[in-house]
């Protein structure tokens, strides 16, 4: 498998899966979101992406808007790879203990 490959995996809350809302994986961390967003201005960009690795805080280049699904993916993945020189291995073990503390918080 490409270490490096991003996933989108249909947002579900409380077991409703959401259309049109994504959330982007990266060795089966989540990592960001891809969503359309309701109540826009025609003519205004009705999707809308960001990064956010691990709760650290997001910065500009790390959000934006888009046309549609196909140019947010683009996007995330062009923000992604200039993001991800700066993550370290023991950056992805902290995620990993982290997203498996909040998946037990879940099932508990």
């Amino acid at each position: 498998m490409d270490d490096n490959r991003l996933t989108l995996h249909k947002m579900t809350i409380d077991g409703i899966p959401y259309d049109d809302d994504w959330l982007v994986m990266w060795r089966k961390l989540p990592i960001g979101r891809i969503l359309r967003k309701s109540g826009v201005a025609w003519g205004q960009p009705g999707w809308w992406w960001g990064i956010n690795f691990d709760g650290r805080p997001q910065t500009e280049n790390m959000r934006s808007t888009g046309r549609d699904l196909t140019e947010c993916q683009a996007a995330f993945e062009t923000a992604w790879a200039t993001y991800r020189v700066k993550i370290t291995d023991i950056d992805v073990a902290r995620a990993r203990r982290r997203e498996a503390a909040a998946e037990r918080r879940v099932r508990h």
